[in-house]
């Protein structure tokens, strides 16, 4: 379950701001009595713009039903009323003379009619505790940031898999940023165009790379040659510490959009802080590129508890994400706490610890219990306390499946066995850089 949890796509959002109860009476499990509740504003357009036939809004008498209680009933409901598919809301009663936006995080939400593609996209209780709720570190709840963020319908390319939903968080924009994405880090040619073209067919929206990375203008090769809808993607690039001056964040950013291919980006990030050159001056910069409607979001990486506070102080744009090493054996709360509680989102990079923490003896039994990989449940855990993550891998299989996430689910009590894992041990983040290299550029 994912609890405590507001957030609804566009088209939801547009259609809830008013509901009619009509006289339909339908029954349910053990006599129980719902009340049939039609969207008051523009159903029929809802229904198309979310492409589904029908948009059946429901208030229930008593405790809520279940996920299988739903799904089984949606089945009737679909069979009752010949459709193919559609969206069923439950709504508590207690709730019926207000709109579903005002009390969106006590909304149950199931697809129905489609063959083998139910569950949940909306799971939320009120009265019962579910993962995102508790642990060490679950955000603020006070915060504008859901704990996690509720599942969004997403279009998914190919034959193999008919409907596909990620989570994703709301950026202080107001852009939502997919919870699951793309890593290309240290992957270039044909394994990257291989990689990219099965995140997309999988469906992926959200592509993280950098100007360190070298793989940009491939990365927009193949968007061009999979006529990627631009509007549908989230498209996230780095500046490299050695360009952090002020003229050269600029040149930097329109080199990457010009290398993919595209007018803007939805995010651009500081990919590591750079001692010898001012944040302040960075982050003027960043500010310029979103005025200029050529960054969307700005970002750091890498950036500690100090740097992050430094950096809140001076910068004259929302710092909207903090992308920093994260995984089970490196949860660093502190950091992700302070994230949480300025409304910047955390993003995992080597959310599976660049493979070191499959052979954890903890996941490797949650996999077999649960009948799932070792890097799905790490995936899994981190989205499930807020954390959005970037898994890259050049094997299509292992893309596919580091997206099937949000099918199952895991216990509580699970999660807590793997937040008990942190070992305070990096990867790759040790903090003993040296300075030799080009990257900083302040080499001696």
């Amino acid at each position: 379950m994912v609890g405590n949890v507001p957030g609804m796509s566009g088209e939801l959002k547009r259609g809830l701001e008013g509901v009619l109860v009509t006289e339909s009476k339908l029954s349910f499990i053990d006599g129980d009595a719902g009340q049939l509740v039609y969207c008051g504003y523009d159903i029929e357009d809802l229904a198309r713009d979310a492409s589904y036939e029908e948009v059946l809004y429901l208030l229930w008498h008593g405790e809520l039903p279940t996920r299988e209680e739903l799904d089984a009933f949606s089945d009737e409901l679909a069979a009752h009323r010949g459709l193919d598919d559609g969206v069923v809301v439950v709504l508590g009663r207690e709730f019926a003379d207000r709109s579903l936006v005002d009390c969106r995080d006590h909304v149950l939400v199931s697809r129905f009619g489609l063959a083998n593609a139910h569950g949940c996209l909306f799971d939320t209780y009120t009265n019962k505790s579910g993962p995102g709720t508790g642990g060490r570190h679950t955000p603020n709840t006070g915060n504008s940031r859901p704990a996690v963020p509720q599942p969004q319908p997403l279009e998914v390319r190919g034959s193999s898999v008919e409907t596909m939903t990620t989570p994703t968080t709301t950026l202080p924009s107001g852009d939502e940023l997919p919870m699951v994405g793309l890593g290309t880090w240290n992957i270039e040619g044909d394994d990257l165009r291989n990689s990219l073209r099965a995140g997309l067919d999988a469906g992926y929206t959200h592509v993280d790379t950098a100007e360190g990375y070298h793989n940009e203008a491939t990365i927009g090769e193949v968007l061009a040659e999979e006529s990627v809808d631009r509007d549908d993607l989230f498209l996230t690039s780095k500046v490299l510490p050695k360009n952090l001056g002020y003229e050269s964040v600029i040149e930097s950013c329109k080199q990457s959009l010009d290398k993919l291919g595209t007018d803007y980006l939805d995010l651009y990030l500081i990919h590591w802080p750079n001692p010898a050159i001012s944040v302040r001056e960075t982050l003027s910069a960043m500010a310029h590129l979103q005025e200029e409607g050529l960054v969307r979001n700005v970002g750091v990486s890498n950036f500690d508890t100090y740097q992050l506070s430094a950096a809140l102080h001076v910068s004259p744009v929302d710092i909207a994400v903090n992308q920093i090493e994260f995984h089970p054996w490196l949860q660093r709360p502190d950091l992700v706490d302070m994230c949480h509680e300025h409304d910047v989102a955390v993003e995992a990079a080597a959310p599976l610890g660049r493979t070191e923490l499959f052979d954890d003896d903890v996941l490797q039994e949650l996999a077999e219990q649960y009948d799932r990989s070792v890097p799905q449940i790490a995936l899994r855990w981190a989205v499930e306390r807020g954390v959005t993550v970037l898994p890259k891998s050049s094997s299509p299989e292992h893309v596919r499946a580091n997206l099937e996430l949000f099918d199952w689910d895991i216990d509580e009590a699970d999660l807590e066995r793997i937040d008990d894992l942190d070992r305070d041990e990096a990867v790759y983040d040790d903090r003993m850089r040296g300075w030799e290299g080009d990257v900083y550029g302040i080499s001696q």
